[in-house]
């Protein structure tokens, strides 16, 4: 992909930043929940509150999913 985009071999950093950014690091996670939860003080507040999102809509979303 790199070399289609950019006609180089990647660089060693290259490759690191492609891994760092595809890979799901734990720390991250955690810590953008810990400051979701200072903000809005629970997930279902960001949901609500941050992303404008109705408790009718996340039903509906949440129904679509098992079903």
């Amino acid at each position: 992909m790199i070399i289609g985009n950019t006609g180089q071999e990647p660089t060693e950093e290259d490759m690191e930043n492609l891994t760092n950014f595809a890979t799901l690091h734990a720390e991250y996670l955690e810590s953008a929940l810990d400051a979701v939860v200072q903000e809005y003080g629970s997930m279902a507040g960001f949901i609500r509150d941050g992303l404008g999102i109705t408790d009718a809509q996340r039903s509906a979303f949440q129904q679509a999913l098992i079903q």
